[in-house]
């Protein structure tokens, strides 16, 4: 007897297959992340985004201009591309420019993702650091539709930025790293992503970059028969410590970068200089040398070292040179038979 057997694979399909017309995939669940843009030029941007399936035909661009409407700018984007550089005639400096991207995988499209500059996104407040921490304050996002901060970092206000933490927090509104390098410029933006996937990059803000410590000087170089003491000018806030960039949210949380003070010694002010002391209270301004010779110069400086491997070193000084003592002038000598005896007498 024979038969047709039918077999459905409807159970087999695949629902969270973008291209399948019945997906279950939400537009929300296969757009592209992160898209970040930066300028190269003054004709030049350079964009940036994150995708994660494979699966999709490709991505599609659109910018907008200004007030104007949503328009193409690329279209079939490779799948595999996670960055392209768009070139404008006129110079982007004199516009207002926006950018949205989505995932396309046959006739279905993703949400966009956008990143656009607009009176929602949230700007960073401070950059402030110490030998501990660099730590970096945004505002608070203020309307109902948030689903995370970015945080973004580069090394320069036009360089690549990279997410260096997500925030799910909307009441989390700093952020600090324990590897940083004050030496050099530290930018952060703080990008608001909502729950519709839109991406709004607030202003950023680098840090102030560290300087060597202010020098001081020798202010005197005394003696006396036992030693020759060598004085400093007082340490002063801000010589050795971290001067913030911005108004702090505790200003008061000041931990002094001071290293050390390092003394030097030379028999001549051009001459070569030993290393006398090496001394960590910060607070001191003096040091005693108990071998001394007080009948030629003694030069002193003192370098300030901190935290950071920078230093600087003030004026040095030397003390009076102890001169012989007057000659005195012998002026009678004159002497008695009776009974016997000679007196000498000098000049007072």
């Amino acid at each position: 007897m024979a038969g047709l057997f039918f077999y459905s694979c409807e159970s087999e399909r695949h629902w969270s297959n973008p291209h399948d017309p019945n997906t279950d995939l939400l537009p929300e669940e296969w757009r592209p992340k992160n898209l970040i843009f930066l300028k190269n030029s003054s004709y030049e941007l350079n964009l940036y985004w994150e995708y994660e399936r494979e699966n999709i035909g490709g991505f599609r661009l659109e910018k907008k201009i200004n007030t104007g409407n949503w328009e193409i700018e690329k279209d079939l984007i490779d799948k595999e591309l996670r960055h392209l550089s768009v070139l404008f005639e006129t110079s982007v400096d004199s516009m207002d420019i926006d950018f949205r991207m989505a995932a396309y995988a046959g006739p279905n499209q993703s949400a966009y993702d956008t990143t656009i500059i607009s009176e929602d996104a949230v700007t960073i407040i401070s950059v402030d650091y110490d030998i501990e921490s660099m730590d970096i304050s945004w505002e608070k996002y203020q309307l109902d539709d948030f689903d995370y901060y970015q945080i973004l970092y580069s090394e320069k206000i036009d360089g690549i930025k990279t997410i260096v933490d997500t925030i799910l927090q909307i009441d989390s509104t700093s952020f600090s790293l324990d590897i940083f390098s004050p030496l050099k410029e530290n930018w952060f933006w703080s990008r608001i992503v909502t729950k519709t996937g839109q991406g709004f990059l607030g202003e950023g803000r680098t840090n102030d970059i560290k300087t060597a410590p202010n020098p001081l000087d020798i202010v005197s170089v005394e003696y006396d028969l036992s030693k020759m003491t060598i004085s400093w000018e007082e340490f002063q806030n801000g010589s050795g410590k971290i001067m913030e960039s911005f108004p702090s949210s505790n200003p008061n949380n000041s931990i002094s970068d001071f290293e050390s003070y390092e003394l030097f010694h030379s028999l001549s002010e051009t001459g070569g200089r030993n290393l006398v002391a090496v001394i960590e209270d910060e607070l001191q301004t003096s040091y005693q040398v108990l071998d001394f010779d007080p009948t030629h110069e003694n030069w002193y400086w003192l370098r300030v070292n901190d935290y950071w491997g920078l230093s600087s070193t003030g004026n040095g000084m030397t003390h009076e040179i102890d001169e012989p003592p007057t000659a005195i002038d012998i002026t009678s000598i004159e002497y008695d038979i009776l009974p016997l005896h000679m007196t000498i007498s000098w000049e007072p």
